[in-house]
């Protein structure tokens, strides 16, 4: 039994999960261990991951490891040796969260909760399908899979959308690979997921440190220091270190401690002693000093003509600036940051997130809850409905069809048959009706069709019904395409005999559409008396109800009943995400 719903933010510069518990949709959950810290809002870890030329994979540096930054692209745009990297951090941080949090159970091969997941805002359906089947591929080894994969900005929305009544929020989502803004209005999404600047994530910064704030000393340039030290990797025997990633690693903690004490100064000097665990090299050493208001004003430029750009669009669909601005994502804590929101939105009340390392995993949580929600109870509709005389009146309107589509048959057999005695007639039409088996292709054929396009039409209009009942959206679905197989029963041989319902029947038929008031069964009738014979019978027939010829067992009824709810089911359930039901509860 599922208990949890937990949400993992794979994110460019930090990894994050968050757990809420299905049954209790008032509760907000929390933070899951990926670490020791004691502290709810720093139990995320850094997303690097660190490996030997062996393919040892850790979460952690050790003597001798290479390490890989930059994990999260899409997946096309990575290299074999990258997908490696990648799906190995994936395959380590499912496990340390298995092992680090206790109320996360597999029982049986039966986890107690759903993983779900998420992909930057822009991403269009295909790369998102990728990237899910990558990292489902990745776990596979632990018989875990993601059920559901969501945009960044939808979980932004999720992790601040209570309460505000008509107030506009806007939150922003300033993390190292994007700046995702999500505004808000009376519990509605109301911004554009284009809005969200997949080029401008926090990760530019240290690019720009490494670029703009080397102390060269005796190197021409940053490209001879690199090669004088991968040269003395290999004389260690470990040339699978890469010495930029590591660069890279060492100044996005160096910004990230700058930027939380509140300073724009920073002084960065470090050799390859720690993560080749032995004496460090005497040179090079990498050094690196700056002021970042000093070297960023390029960057700041752009992240001010980008937020100019949401003041514009934002007024577009609300009117006028957002009432609040809720600064999340671990880069909002950047003063000159604040500054600019500061100063492009001077009259809204601005707020630092509380835990802006989470609004991501615990909105993906969240979202998930109340999708999971949504669909039960669009799955609770559908369930209370007669599938069994669905089924039942499905069988009976197709059989009337097909008998008024072949009736003509032996009509057109006694006028050719012309001329024709009183039991011939009778017995070319209880031929007719004992003929209505499943050896009979026509007939079996234009039962099964007209059965599925029935209860296609009933389905389709059920579930018309049930999306309007809990989704409040006028949509008739497309592509019902549910198939039950028809099984023909083969008629009772008693029915057709002196004393047989059908032989009884036919046989009143024939002497009522009779004009002579003594009918001779053994004189022979020319074609036009035939004739009319025959259409009398064909009318008789044509009048029966079915429903008092067929017998249906209840275990059949029950049976298809039940075939046909669990079809129902499943297309409710591609409806549901082909036609983003639950998004058009609060877009």
């Amino acid at each position: 039994m599922k208990e949890y719903i937990v949400g993992i933010d794979f994110g460019h510069g930090e990894t994050a999960a968050w757990v809420v518990p299905i049954s209790r949709l008032n509760d907000e959950g929390k933070a899951l261990h990926l670490n020791n810290d004691p502290d709810a809002n720093l139990r995320q870890i850094p997303s690097v991951v660190y490996f030997n030329n062996a393919g040892r994979y850790s979460l952690k540096s050790e003597p001798g490891l290479a390490v890989k930054v930059g994990l999260k692209n899409r997946i096309s745009k990575l290299s074999q040796i990258e997908k490696r990297h990648y799906q190995n951090f994936i395959r380590l941080v499912v496990k340390l969260l298995l092992d680090s949090n206790d109320i996360l159970k597999i029982e049986n091969g039966e986890p107690n909760f759903i993983l779900c997941m998420a992909s930057p805002t822009q991403w269009n359906e295909e790369e998102k399908s990728e990237y899910l089947d990558f990292f489902n591929k990745a776990i596979s080894c632990y018989k875990l899979h993601f059920e559901w994969i969501i945009n960044e900005s939808d979980a932004a929305y999720f992790t601040h959308s209570e309460g505000n009544e008509d107030k506009c929020t806007l939150v922003v989502d300033y993390g190292s690979s994007t700046i995702d803004y999500t505004a808000i209005r009376a519990g509605r999404k109301i911004s554009k997921d284009e809005w969200s600047n997949p080029q401008l994530g926090a990760s530019q910064i240290e690019k720009i440190m490494m670029d703009e704030s080397i102390e060269l000393g005796e190197y021409d340039d940053i490209d001879a220091m690199y090669a004088e030290t991968v040269g003395r990797l290999h004389q260690n025997s470990l040339g699978h270190i890469a010495p930029k990633p590591y660069v890279l690693l060492n100044l996005r903690n160096k910004k990230e401690e700058v930027y939380r004490s509140r300073d724009d100064y920073f002084d960065c000097l470090f050799t390859f002693k720690k993560p080749t665990g032995l004496q460090e090299f005497g040179r090079p050493i990498y050094s690196f000093s700056g002021n970042l208001s000093q070297i960023l004003p390029a960057y700041v430029e752009a992240v001010k003509a980008d937020l100019k750009e949401l003041k514009k669009n934002l007024s577009a669909v609300n009117g006028k600036d957002p009432d609040r601005i809720i600064l999340s994502g671990g880069a909002s804590i950047m003063m000159w940051f604040n500054r600019l929101v500061h100063e492009l939105f001077p009259h809204a009340e601005i707020i630092a997130d509380y835990n802006p390392s989470y609004v991501v995993a615990k909105g993906i949580a969240l979202y998930a809850r109340k999708q999971l929600d949504a669909m039960q109870k669009f799955f609770d509709s559908l369930k209370n409905i007669d599938y069994a005389g669905m089924y039942k009146n499905a069988d009976l309107t197709a059989t009337k069809t097909a008998v008024e589509k072949t009736i003509s048959e032996p009509v057109d057999k006694v006028k050719n048959s012309a001329p024709i005695d009183g039991y011939d007639i009778r017995r070319i039409f209880c031929d007719f009706i004992k003929g209505m088996n499943s050896s009979n292709y026509t007939f079996s054929r234009l039962v099964q069709d007209n059965v599925d396009s029935y209860i296609n039409s009933q389905v389709t209009a059920s579930l018309k019904t049930a999306i309007k009942s809990v989704f409040n959206v006028d949509l008739t679905p497309k592509n019902v395409n549910i198939h039950i197989p028809v099984s023909i029963l083969k008629w009772e041989d008693n029915g057709f005999v002196p004393g047989g319902a059908f032989y009884g029947g036919i046989t009143q038929a024939i002497k009522d559409s009779s004009s002579r008031w003594d009918f001779s069964w053994d004189v022979k009738r020319d074609c036009s008396e035939a004739s009319g014979l025959a259409n009398g019978v064909k009318n008789r027939i044509l009048a029966i109800d079915w429903s008092e010829a067929i017998d249906y067992p209840a275990s059949v009824l029950e049976s298809e009943g039940n075939n046909i709810k669990q079809q129902t089911l499943q297309v409710a359930q591609r409806i549901f995400f082909e036609n983003q039901l639950f998004e058009l509860t609060f877009k």
